[in-house]
């Protein structure tokens, strides 16, 4: 009799995920806030290979109060994901607060948020086919082609469907990217990144 072996996950990439049950209270006046504020402000992300519009580096949301409450129930989740994977009785920061519009064939090219702690995402505004978020395994990638694709123990990326409401987090390290969207209408995501004290 062979004995079973004992498996370790060591090294997760550790994703939560929530919507926002008032979502539909708060997102026309969110969106139509972005749309005001992209007219007074050039588009940032100056290192981005995309043409995204931003507001990264112009335009800091943590400085509107209109993004006051929902900031509020994003931070709560925040802090509950940064106790559960470790960080307990830190002092937690939300030092930057952005929007993007993703026209049609807009995208987001593999990054991370260094050096941030922890960053997240919110999805005002989705259309179907507007682009998926995509997380990358910090594993090298020398044997991929022998992996089973089915395995979560082995995948290489995740896929989350952008869906209105939904809050993303993630530890700043984890590699990212947004696929392109092939809506005609646009797609609107907040991002936040927070830092650890």
């Amino acid at each position: 009799m062979i004995n079973k072996l004992n498996l370790l996950s060591l090294f997760p990439v550790t994703i939560g995920q929530i919507i926002n049950p008032d979502h539909s209270k708060i997102k026309n006046d969110l969106i139509n806030q972005c749309y005001e504020i992209k007219k007074e402000n050039q588009s940032g992300g100056s290192r981005w290979e995309g043409d995204t519009y931003t507001t990264n580096g112009t335009y800091n949301l943590t400085k509107n109060k209109k993004f006051n409450t929902l900031h509020e129930w994003i931070f709560k989740y925040v802090v509950g994901y940064a106790f559960d994977i470790g960080y307990k009785d830190k002092k937690i920061e939300c030092w930057n607060s952005w929007f993007n519009i993703y026209e049609k064939y807009n995208y987001q090219e593999k990054h991370e948020h260094y050096p941030s702690d922890i960053s997240c995402v919110y999805y005002l505004s989705c259309p179907d086919n507007c682009g998926n978020l995509k997380l990358y395994s910090p594993q090298t990638l020398s044997t991929v082609d022998n992996y089973q694709k089915d395995n979560p123990l082995t995948w290489t990326n995740y896929s989350i469907k952008a869906t209105e409401g939904l809050l993303v987090i993630f530890k700043g390290n984890t590699m990212h990217s947004v696929e392109q969207n092939k809506s005609d209408q646009h797609k609107i995501s907040l991002s936040l990144n927070f830092k650890i004290n």
